[in-house]
């Protein structure tokens, strides 16, 4: 009876440890989701501002115009 009563205590505390890992790893996940929505919104700006104002050679080369 004293070994169930343990093992309980014991499946209780590694499912609870279990959890801490699952929102762990539910807290990363989130955070890679922000980090990939973040990157993505940077890349469109990039691309508006190119289509806008062309690359590194059209620049140069409106600077030595003006």
């Amino acid at each position: 009876m004293v070994q169930a009563a343990r093992s309980g205590r014991q499946n209780i505390a590694e499912a609870s440890m279990a959890s801490a890992t699952s929102k762990e790893t539910e807290i990363k996940l989130t955070n890679v989701a922000r980090a990939n929505y973040l990157l993505s919104q940077q890349i469109k700006q990039l691309e508006t501002a190119f289509i806008k104002e062309g690359g590194l050679r059209e620049r140069m080369t409106k600077a030595r115009i003006n």
